[in-house]
């Protein structure tokens, strides 16, 4: 769990020495106990993509798909699912899937906040990577940090080609 909030702070070298040190074998083995694997994963994938280790990334990522309906850190598992998508050049079907937790999210609130803005930070790279700048723009509204949703805002002004209003 800490080399996770290492990795979600941008500290990847230090949660790459926690990650080694902690038995990355047994968390990579699929029958690893999903919930309690589940922060190590997140945080090997972030380091993964950090390092632009792709393949590596994608390994982790399927390995965090493993029973992601029980457990919390769904939110977060989403959201590594959209980086990779958009990495990839396949956001289309990461944004269908989105769009249908973002339903059923508003129809049974069970998210807290933090993982609420994680969804909608995914939702808004995913909508910029398919090309609908309004649906982005529309998404990146609902962050609740201001520099995160100004840097959002900007990026969707840059992708309709507003430098102009990015600056100002």
């Amino acid at each position: 769990v800490q080399a996770y909030f290492y990795a979600l702070n941008g500290d990847i070298r230090r949660a790459s020495v926690i990650l080694a040190e902690c038995l990355p074998e047994h968390w990579s083995n699929p029958a690893a106990n999903h919930y309690f694997a589940t922060p190590h994963r997140a945080a090997a994938f972030l380091c993964a993509m950090e390092e632009h280790r792709f393949d590596d990334a994608a390994r982790w990522m399927e390995l965090l798909r493993i029973e992601q309906h029980n457990n919390e850190f769904w939110p977060s598992i989403r959201l590594a699912e959209a980086l990779l998508a958009v990495i990839r050049g396949e956001p289309t079907a990461s944004l269908v899937r989105m769009q249908g937790y973002l339903l059923r999210e508003r129809e049974q609130p069970v998210v807290q906040r933090f993982g609420r803005q994680m969804l909608i930070t995914a939702s808004c790279l995913l909508n910029l990577a398919v090309g609908d700048a309004s649906q982005a723009f529309k998404a990146a509204t609902k962050l609740s940090d201001e520099t995160s949703r100004l840097s959002f805002q900007a990026r969707v002004r840059l992708a309709q080609g507003d430098a102009a209003e990015v600056l100002r």
